[in-house]
């Protein structure tokens, strides 16, 4: 699946939940590039969301839900975790199908959105879960920086 294929796709998610597309699109690039097929584990993620009721349903064990709720999946790098307190019911894995991942991504940014009025906010929770700040910085500032200058240049802004 092409970048521009990928673009339309988070464009279309977007707009359908009134969301700035530039934003969606931004993230999505510091993220993976655009790549819908993009996988990561993070080893250290303790937010996990009912693992021993999603095993049964699915009829996995345990430790593969808990494995799997680690992993960020397609071009925006959602969290298995967070997909599930989204309402994804289904196998982890398809999120790295790029309609499932970016739809289940920008819901996500749709959620901060919600929660948080600052635009750098946003982008400093969808990396870390909140906004922590450290002596006036982000403790994430440099995923902050790289989201902000790509959002600029889609903006058209220098």
């Amino acid at each position: 699946m092409g970048q521009d294929v990928v673009v339309a796709l988070i464009t279309d998610i977007a707009v359908s939940k009134a969301l700035d597309v530039n934003l969606c699109l931004a993230i999505a690039y510091v993220e993976t590039g655009l790549d819908p097929t993009k996988v990561r584990f993070e080893p250290n993620w303790e937010y996990l969301v009912n693992p021993a009721r999603y095993s049964q349903v699915l009829g996995i064990t345990v430790e593969t839900e808990m494995q799997l709720q680690r992993f960020s999946y397609g071009p925006l790098q959602i969290m298995g975790s967070n997909a599930r307190v989204l309402g994804y019911n289904g196998m982890l894995t398809l999120l790295s199908q790029s309609p499932l991942g970016a739809m289940y991504g920008v819901k996500f940014i749709q959620t901060l959105k919600k929660k948080f009025t600052d635009e750098k906010d946003v982008i400093s929770s969808y990396n870390q879960g909140q906004p922590t700040k450290i002596n006036g910085s982000y403790k994430n500032q440099n995923y902050v920086d790289k989201v902000c200058n790509r959002l600029r240049e889609l903006r058209g802004m220098k």
